[in-house]
């Protein structure tokens, strides 16, 4: 027996089954309150008032200097996740990955940590929008992660060893070769 022209089938195998909406719609709205929730937690302390009064004293060329500058970011943090992905998978376009890696930022500033918190996104993303098993779409994550983890400490250490060298660490008066050893152990950590 066929269906009237125009009408689609509401059998339980159909992808937009009346159950199947209904569990869409709870968690698109249980995100929505999720994300009014964290937005006010993040707002409710901060001087709104004063923040506003410094942004009105930014100029033009100060925020186009600032936006490139994030835009620059965004796309070379986007590029080191791709050329990960590519790797294994190279259906995988660029651009597409660009406002992933944003929404990452954006999750980031709400958790705990300042370094970690949205990546769950990205595993989801490559798995819905690429057909990526969760354990090749976790793995581009965690390498991507330790890459980034692995810059942060190069320049800790650059940092520690200036800091060594400018004599500011050396109230014992050891000599400076004796200071590298806490910089030696910092870095064999990574």
């Amino acid at each position: 027996m066929s269906e009237p022209r125009g009408q689609k089938s509401l059998t339980p195998s159909s992808p937009l089954s009346p159950s199947k909406g209904l569990k869409v719609k709870a968690l698109r709205l249980i995100g929505i309150f999720l994300l009014i929730a964290l937005l006010y937690l993040a707002l409710r302390d901060a001087p709104l008032i004063e923040i506003w009064a410094v942004i009105q004293r930014v100029q033009l060329w100060q925020i186009i200097l600032i936006l490139s500058m994030d835009f620059l970011i965004y796309m070379c943090t986007s590029a080191r996740w791709w050329f990960i992905v590519n790797a294994d998978n190279k259906h995988v376009k660029y651009f597409p990955l660009i406002p992933v890696r944003i929404s990452v930022f954006g999750v980031s500033y709400f958790t705990l940590g300042p370094q970690v918190g949205g990546e769950p996104l990205q595993v989801l993303y490559l798995q819905h929008a690429h057909g990526l098993t969760y354990t090749r779409a976790a793995s581009t994550v965690v390498m991507d992660k330790l890459i980034e983890f692995l810059a942060n400490f190069v320049l800790l250490a650059f940092g520690l060893t200036a800091i060594v060298h400018a004599g500011i660490l050396s109230n014992t008066g050891s000599p400076p070769l004796a200071s590298m050893l806490g910089l030696a152990v910092l870095v064999a950590g990574p």
